[in-house]
């Protein structure tokens, strides 16, 4: 999965609204969880849940809230390069 920035994904303007738009759901009923000693947080409802850090989406869609906090906990090299990445576009976007 590579790193994607959510309104740049949906085109909303509001992070709640585009994390639906990605879910195919409506932006009522949202909840967030932040992941235990990490900088993740899974965002979704009944009909799906992402894994994101900060605006930007880290995960595809997983089925349960438990499926993608174990997702985004597990440390891999794929997670490292994908929040490599996610430092490097948001330094550059600060940047102009």
């Amino acid at each position: 999965m590579k790193v994607v920035n959510l309104k740049k994904e949906s085109k909303n303007e509001s992070f709640e609204e585009s994390v639906a738009d990605v879910l195919g759901t409506k932006n009522e009923g949202l909840e967030r969880f932040d992941v235990v000693d990490s900088p993740f947080t899974v965002v979704g409802n009944d009909d799906g849940w992402i894994g994101t850090m900060g605006k930007y989406r880290i995960t595809e869609n997983c089925k349960t809230k438990e499926e993608c906090i174990e997702e985004v906990s597990e440390i891999t090299w794929n997670r490292i390069v994908q929040v490599l990445i996610l430092i490097t576009q948001i330094k550059e976007e600060d940047n102009g």
